[in-house]
């Protein structure tokens, strides 16, 4: 945030006033990338510094600053202040911020595992399904096998050499 000189309509040095202190006078000061301007009167100040739209507004012990490139929040009280800067959406302290992108990095690696679970299911899937028309391609030789070794001319059984032998004699 840019450090502003008050423009003073009393002297306060002889008052004991820091010159960063705005307490008496007014300070109108335009900076911004889009359009701002910030105002300062007697213990108030409210400030816009933009690429887009945000805008901080102080008061006594208090400081709410909005700075954005999408939306974005943070208000402070009493020596607490929260901070949002965002490409997006960003809100409340760093910590929650840094939590906030663990979550989100939680989240991936969930959704990655249930993909890769959900994947690894398809696969097996495919797998027993392959294994189950394997099985049964298996069962229909083997019946095929049984009838074709089980066909009896008379009262022995013959195969199916023997029963192309008989009819070709025919």
């Amino acid at each position: 945030m840019p450090t502003y000189k008050p423009s003073c309509k009393f002297d306060t040095a002889d008052q004991g006033f820091d010159e960063s202190v705005f307490d008496i006078g007014t300070l109108i000061a335009t900076e911004a990338i889009g359009g701002a301007d910030a105002i300062t009167n007697i213990g108030t100040l409210a400030q816009a510094e933009a690429m887009g739209s945000a805008e901080a507004k102080a008061t006594t012990g208090t400081l709410a600053q909005v700075e954005a490139i999408g939306s974005g929040e943070g208000i402070g009280t009493a020596g607490v202040e929260q901070h949002a800067e965002a490409i997006g959406i960003t809100d409340t302290l760093l910590f929650r911020l840094i939590f906030s992108e663990a979550i989100g990095v939680v989240d991936t690696i969930v959704t990655t595992a249930i993909r890769r679970l959900a994947e690894a299911t398809g696969l097996a899937d495919a797998y027993k399904k392959s294994i189950a028309w394997v099985q049964e391609i298996k069962n229909t030789i083997t019946a095929t096998e049984e009838i074709k070794n089980t066909v009896t001319w008379g009262e022995e059984e013959k195969s199916d050499d023997d029963m192309w032998d008989e009819e070709t004699k025919i």
